[in-house]
């Protein structure tokens, strides 16, 4: 649990940050609260929570045009396979993932590749990340 709550006090942190609510100057630590929830989904790869708040921190961070988001590129990525080979719910932000890095090839292959019954949600959400 400390842990856990640990890394909510940093994500409200980054959302501070990415709602423009306090200066980029004002954080420090920027690296170890983007590992922060990476290093708790490698402790525990079962839990889905801690993935989530990895992707949702790299939003934010793409959000308020961190300096250090490339170095997450390869890491991210390693995730994302990972979820796909155990059918995590995970593996369907991948879109997301290749938005924040500017991965507009995959991307566009992935929207041209989607079956005729995908989820409209799941559709709208694709239009709104292509945004």
């Amino acid at each position: 649990m400390p842990a856990y709550l640990g890394e909510l006090g940093q994500a409200f942190t980054l959302t501070l940050l990415a709602n423009e609510r306090m200066p980029k100057t004002a954080m420090w630590g920027e690296r170890a609260m983007l590992d922060w929830p990476l290093t708790m989904a490698l402790h525990w790869p079962s839990a889905e929570v801690p993935k989530l708040m990895y992707i949702s921190g790299l939003g934010k961070a793409r959000d308020y045009e961190s300096d250090i988001l490339a170095e997450y590129k390869e890491r991210s990525l390693q995730l994302l396979r990972e979820a796909g080979q155990t059918n995590s719910l995970v593996a369907q932000l991948a879109p997301l993932v290749w938005k924040m890095f500017g991965m507009q090839d995959e991307f566009q292959a992935h929207m041209r590749n989607l079956p005729s019954d995908a989820s409209p949600t799941y559709t709208t959400w694709l239009d709104r990340v292509g945004e």
